[in-house]
């Protein structure tokens, strides 16, 4: 089963995401919507259906894509949002810098700073939002920059919360956040 915002890799060993379906607009065909992560004379996204990209080849055993678990494990943004989904704080912190910083995207006026700031507020949100759930709906990534628009479930602000989030990082740390809501 096909799971958006996820890394793959094709069996040829070239590096992809799979970032949702779309449906074809005559046939409601589902087709896989997928970028390469590898430069691309022909351009970055690419559709197929979904029973081709979830299959196998004619051999019947080697899946023409296959999910890169260890790219999905160590990407900090996918693994902050499982571990914020699971109301994990030490998994969820493990992926901020030290020094990093939350900003109101808007304003952009300081939320908080510091990892010790961000330990103190999320483990509040976690103990009081027994039902919070992060649900992506679209990633963008370039370079150093992650934008997620998410849907959060269960938030203290109200039961459900739209968001834009920007990550970016450094070192295979999230050092800064906008929040647009």
């Amino acid at each position: 089963m096909m799971q958006p915002n996820a890394f793959y890799r094709h069996y040829k060993g070239k590096p992809y995401r799979a970032l949702g379906i779309a449906h074809h607009s005559e046939t409601m065909e589902e087709l896989v919507l997928y970028e390469t992560l590898y430069p691309n004379a022909k351009g970055p996204l690419w559709v197929r259906p979904r029973a081709m990209f979830e299959g196998t080849l004619e051999d019947g055993v080697t899946e023409r894509f296959k999910l890169d678990t260890e790219a999905n494990r160590q990407h900090p943004v996918q693994r902050q949002l499982d571990a914020y989904n699971s109301r994990s704080l030490e998994d969820f912190l493990d992926c901020y810098s030290d020094d990093v910083i939350i900003l109101n995207g808007k304003s952009n006026e300081v939320i908080s700073q510091g990892k010790a700031a961000m330990q103190e507020q999320y483990k509040k949100m976690f103990a009081d939002s027994p039902n919070l759930h992060c649900t992506v709906v679209k990633r963008m990534e370039l370079g150093d920059t992650v934008i997620d628009q998410e849907v959060i479930n269960g938030h203290p602000r109200g039961d459900q919360v739209q968001a834009i989030a920007i990550y970016d990082l450094k070192a295979n740390k999230i050092v800064r956040v906008r929040f647009i809501s």
